[in-house]
């Protein structure tokens, strides 16, 4: 199954920076950008048998911020696609702990998302390796 990356984040410099790292680090050519939870999940569950999705996931977000997100993600099937990576600015701790109740949350990162965060994702999470997505 080919690999989808998606962007849910509100600041477009950010979103510009992920798109360049995972350009560059030839995950993926399929990357989509939602600038809330709401229409990222729209986008999801109207695509979710077309690719396994990689999720960089903001957590402050309008509309829906990124725990909206990840709940209603819980609510349906489409869940079994995506790997989720929380990219945030956020420094509060409790917020990594919440994390580990979502089954797809692979990592939480800071901001911005970097080459080596690219490489460590890839490297940990076996559905990423490139055997596993040809």
């Amino acid at each position: 199954m080919n690999l989808a990356v998606v962007i849910v984040d509100d600041d477009p410099m950010i979103s510009l920076m992920h798109r360049t790292v995972i350009r560059k680090g030839d995950l993926s050519n399929n990357i989509q950008n939602f600038t809330n939870g709401k229409d990222a999940l729209d986008f999801l569950l109207t695509n979710q048998e077309e690719y396994s999705y990689l999720l960089l996931l903001d957590l402050n977000m309008p509309i829906m911020n990124g725990w909206e997100f990840l709940d209603e993600l819980n609510k349906h099937d489409v869940g079994k696609n995506v790997i989720v990576a929380i990219v945030s600015s956020t420094v509060d701790k409790s917020n990594v702990v919440k994390a580990t109740g979502y089954p797809q949350v692979v990592d939480f990162l800071s901001k911005p998302f970097t080459k080596n965060n690219l490489n460590d994702l890839i490297r940990m999470n076996a559905a990423l390796q490139p055997s596993a997505l040809d």
